[in-house]
């Protein structure tokens, strides 16, 4: 196991993957995947990994949809290699689940089973405090759904909502939610089950005006519409049911899940109120674009509804008696097997649960126990593992020991803590974060990069730690870092790395220098944020004053000569 950094939530280019996202929300899947392709090329260009990554989920489930498959599995199947080694599994949980939509057009249904039980185990349960663990929840949730456990996606549905913040995550729960029981309610009325469906109907109803409420753009008014709408011909109203559903037919579009719900509310409710042609036309409608978006529930409903309507004629044919009387067997086969699928996936959410556990037991030794980072050992396995030239950077905190002094050891180790955070949020995914001992830690950083990303990386971790509160220990002392950044083959790269940071403290650490070049060895550079400093910097050039002349003198840096030390 290789003990990676947890991939930034968002990148600079965010914009783009929401603009792709609504698209293929709202149905236009065929723009959607062509923004896709299209926002790819600028995320990839700039180094957004994060937008990126958004950006492919969006193309997969987009070309998905499409029946375009080989190259839905294509995108998926590369969507999974970059989040290969992410410490966070989210990704990974997103990954297994949509590639089950993908697969069960063609794969066996265990298979469809294993991606989605696999997608729970690395979701876990959501705390709120990490988007990407919301997302696959709902992802994990949509899911389940496809599976018919509509039981277990509500309850994983309810418990995202219960931890979320942000109005707009909230906005998308409830989205699945409604739509989760809508199916739910369906499912159940064409096993029999009636009494249970408008159980279910009557939580939808109540959902339905909490989607109203958090949906302050009215993007979704017509799906709030037909969900109460169907909910309330179910509960025996149809007359308020095709009101509802009246009012939001010219928001709707055949390919979503919702315009199947209006076809199918609109059946029951006309069969209710006597107009069998009415609901014939409905029904007809249902199961011919179902069967084109290849939504197996909404087939088999028109199916079912076309055949319970026939048997209103005043004497229907025996043939259709016993057409009707098979598919209702049927329907009921599908609801047993439904409970043996439910079984199965639960069965190997406990395998997988074990398997991780055996991973987390490997993972303790190569993590570093205060920071949670990787070890010595862990950086000592990805370079042992590394071919070519491998790019990283050292950094040291400046001045360790007078923190210490300043304030305490606990506040020490905080301060390593947030350090390491810091780099964990600012480091690509596929980079490795260790702790290399005491005050240091070293990134590494994939084949992909090169020394300008690397101290770009230096530059926006010194920006970040200037502005942080926490970083200010006194009115003339601030917590500062120092960077050696080196290419190089992984046998000798630690030697470039320490020969470069040691460079950096002597000129007055706070600054960046890369092993390598000029005839000295190295190029420096002060880090964003350090000329703001109002009484600090000028201690510190004084100080690397004292230190050049101290050089030329043929002494150690003055300045700290703790510090001076091999980082090998």
């Amino acid at each position: 196991m290789t003990v990676v950094a947890v991939a930034p939530q968002f990148g600079p280019f965010d914009l783009l993957s929401d603009v792709a996202f609504e698209q293929y929300q709202v149905g236009d899947r065929a723009q959607a995947a062509v923004s896709c392709r299209v926002f790819l090329v600028v995320s990839q260009s700039a180094g957004d990994e994060p937008t990126t990554r958004y950006l492919m989920y969006a193309l997969g489930r987009a070309l998905t949809e499409l029946g375009r498959i080989d190259e839905a599995l294509e995108v998926i199947d590369s969507l999974g290699e970059r989040c290969r080694l992410d410490a966070q599994p989210f990704w990974r949980a997103k990954v297994s689940v949509i590639r089950s939509f993908a697969v069960r057009r063609s794969d066996d249904p265990s298979t469809v089973v294993e991606h989605v039980a696999l997608g729970s185990v690395l979701t876990g349960t959501p705390d709120g405090l990490v988007y990407n663990q919301v997302s696959a929840a709902v992802v994990l949730a949509e899911g389940l759904r496809s599976l018919e456990m509509f039981a277990e996606a509500e309850r994983i549905l309810l418990a995202t909502l219960r931890v979320s913040r942000e109005d707009i995550t909230r906005l998308g729960i409830v989205v699945d939610l409604a739509r989760t029981l809508a199916e739910w309610a369906m499912r159940l009325l064409m096993v029999g089950l009636t009494e249970q469906a408008q159980a279910v109907c009557v939580v939808l109803a109540s959902r339905a005006r909490l989607l109203v409420r958090l949906d302050r753009r009215g993007v979704h008014r017509p799906l709030a519409l037909v969900v109460e709408g169907f909910a309330w011909v179910v509960l025996g109203e149809p007359v308020t049911g095709l009101d509802m559903i009246g009012r939001a037919r010219p928001g709707l579009r055949p390919d979503r899940v919702e315009w199947l719900m209006a076809m199918a509310a609109g059946a029951l409710a006309h069969s209710e109120l006597g107009a069998v042609d009415d609901a014939a036309r409905e029904a007809d409608a249902l199961a011919a674009v179902a069967k084109v978006s290849e939504r197996a529930l909404w087939i088999q409903g028109g199916e079912w509804l076309r055949l319970e309507l026939s048997l209103t004629a005043s004497v229907p044919p025996a043939s259709t008696i016993l057409a009707a009387r098979m598919l209702r067997d049927a329907m009921r086969e599908l609801w047993v097997e439904r409970a043996a699928r439910v079984e199965s996936v639960r069965a190997l959410v406990r395998v997988h649960e074990l398997e991780a556990e055996n991973e987390r037991a490997r993972g303790l030794g190569r993590t570093d126990a205060l920071t949670g980072v990787g070890n010595r050992r862990a950086l000592e396995e990805r370079l042992a593992a590394s071919e070519g030239d491998v790019v990283a950077v050292f950094v040291d905190v400046d001045r360790f020991k007078e923190v210490n002094e300043r304030s305490s050891h606990v506040f020490g180790d905080q301060a390593l803590m947030r350090v390491a955070h810091l780099l964990v949020e600012l480091a690509p995914p596929s980079a490795l974060v260790a702790r290399f001992g005491g005050d240091e830690f070293v990134t590494v950083l994939d084949s992909t990069a090169d020394l300008a990303f690397a101290e770009d990386l230096a530059d926006r971790v010194s920006a970040s730690l200037h502005e942080s509160e926490w970083a200010r220990i006194a009115d003339d002392f601030e917590l500062t870092l120092s960077y050696g950044i080196a290419v190089g083959p992984a046998s000798t790269l630690l030697e470039r790395l320490s020969r470069a940071v040691i460079t950096a403290k002597r000129s007055g650490r706070d600054r960046r220098v890369t092993a390598g070049e000029r005839r000295a060895g190295a190029r420096d550079r002060r880090t964003p944020g350090g000329d703001r400093r109002a009484g600090v910097s000028d201690r510190r050039a004084a100080e690397a004053r004292r230190a050049a002349a101290a050089r030329s003198e043929g002494q150690d840096d003055p300045a700290d000569p703790g510090e001076a030390r091999a980082a090998t």
